[in-house]
């Protein structure tokens, strides 16, 4: 019924306010797999209104958790906030707003449904995702450093999912004993189903130089690949990016520029990586005092299952010494 105005009715149904909630004996259905859960948190608000506007029943949430700790598997314990609008209809749902707020991270998202009985989503986001997150909540020392910032929109229906966005990081840092440098940036698109997801237009700018490719993840297993092409690499901030005490090059004090074509694989965190293709150098165009320019030419297949580099007719040559290798 209406308002007797004639105005359209809009009433309080409920209005809850909780200083302090606790879920317990939860769980997250994930591919078929219960994973156990709990949340606590703080300041916990959900209002609901009725409406009848422009001749539809619908009612209007809206959903605030404060300072909510989340626990999962053996995941760290990290307190977020979260905020939700929505209107449910008979037979439609529509979250207007949802923002999630993490120590690093960040998600604005919007999701609606036309029709609950044939359920097709469809939905939008943009967010900020701190790599520290993933180091420190997921358990990922070997995660590198840096921000990402990403956006999209997709659809999800008769079980089938096809998404399409875009991302841009920064400040990436790699810090491990065989390859340690910082200020990566990265940007593309990228198009993913229920399966993969691909990036068929990945760049990158690292090590003085260029790299450019097509990124591919298959999500059972975390299985991914990159097909990358690198130019105008400065040789010197390579070399440094290597150098350690099991391996002290820097010494050596080449200088050139460096292309590469390469496949390299791996699996969840970086393991198991895999990366095998062709790098050659060039002599700079001009040889800085106390630099030596260099030419080479290096097939090779580093395994770190293996556990080993494998070189194939590689040269490397100075305008005083030429250096031929085969073998491991």
């Amino acid at each position: 019924q209406r308002a007797p105005s004639g105005k359209p009715l809009r009433e309080r149904l409920f209005d809850l306010v909780v200083r302090r909630l606790r879920l317990e004996d939860g769980y997250i259905l994930f591919n078929d797999v219960k994973i156990p859960l709990v949340a606590e948190g703080g300041h916990f608000e959900l209002a609901v209104d009725y409406s009848d506007a422009q001749g539809g029943r619908a009612y209007l949430g809206q959903l605030r958790w404060q300072q909510m700790e989340f626990v999962a598997r053996r995941y760290l314990p990290f307190p977020s906030d979260i905020a939700v609008r929505f209107t449910l209809g008979p037979d439609s749902l529509s979250v207007t707003q949802l923002l999630w707020n993490a120590p690093h991270t960040s998600v604005d998202a919007q999701f609606s449904v036309a029709s609950l009985a044939r359920p097709a989503w469809d939905f939008r986001y943009r967010g900020h995702l701190g790599l520290e997150d993933i180091r420190n909540i997921l358990r990922k020392p070997s995660t590198p450093k840096g921000q990402v910032d990403f956006s999209g929109a997709g659809r999800f229906a008769e079980g089938q999912l096809a998404l399409n966005g875009r991302y841009a990081a920064s400040e990436i840092a790699i810090e491990s004993q065989w390859f340690h440098h910082g200020g990566i940036t990265s940007r593309g698109t990228y198009h993913a189903d229920r399966n993969t997801l691909e990036v068929p237009d990945f760049s990158a700018h690292a090590l003085g130089g260029d790299f450019s490719g097509v990124v591919h993840l298959d999500f059972h297993g975390l299985r991914f690949s990159v097909q990358t092409q690198t130019h105008d690499v400065d040789l010197e901030t390579l070399l440094a990016a290597v150098d350690n005490a099991s391996l002290p090059v820097i010494p050596l004090h080449w200088s050139g520029s460096v292309e590469v074509q390469a496949l390299t694989t791996w699996t969840a965190d970086f393991k198991n990586l895999d990366s095998r293709g062709v790098t050659i150098w060039e002599p700079p165009a001009q040889v800085r005092p106390g630099q030596i320019p260099v030419t080479a030419r290096i097939p090779y297949h580093y395994s770190m299952a293996d556990r080993d580099v494998s070189l194939e007719s590689g040269e490397i040559s100075t305008p005083t010494s030429r250096l031929t290798m085969n073998g491991i």
